[in-house]
């Protein structure tokens, strides 16, 4: 039974590359209530993208809930199919800047 549901999402605009980035998560408990959320600025300009504000998404999520005494499972949703499936082991990280980030997820 999962307890917990972290959404993550970012974005960068208003374009891709080099607009501002952004994150955004939210926690959500067993019965859907919000139980927090962040969210913010990565970077603007030069290596800001929307995969860059995606991993930064899940970071900054993950970081906050590391800091919780969470009891039960944790379902992590997002949207970016890159994240997701190099997250999950599918995909290969090609890019270094990225894969910086991945490994900080894994952290």
């Amino acid at each position: 039974m999962i307890h917990w549901t972290l959404y993550f999402d970012g974005g960068c605009q208003p374009c891709n590359p080099g607009g501002v980035a952004t994150y955004g998560w939210t926690l959500l408990n067993a019965e859907g209530g919000e139980e927090c959320c962040g969210s913010g600025v990565v970077c603007s300009g030069e290596g800001a993208t929307n995969n860059v504000s995606e991993y930064t998404s899940l970071i900054r999520g993950l970081e906050h809930i590391a800091g919780c005494k969470l009891n039960g499972l944790l379902r992590i949703r997002g949207d970016s199919k890159l994240v997701v499936m190099t997250v999950a082991g599918k995909w290969r990280c090609r890019k270094s800047h990225l894969w910086k980030l991945l490994r900080r997820i894994k952290e």
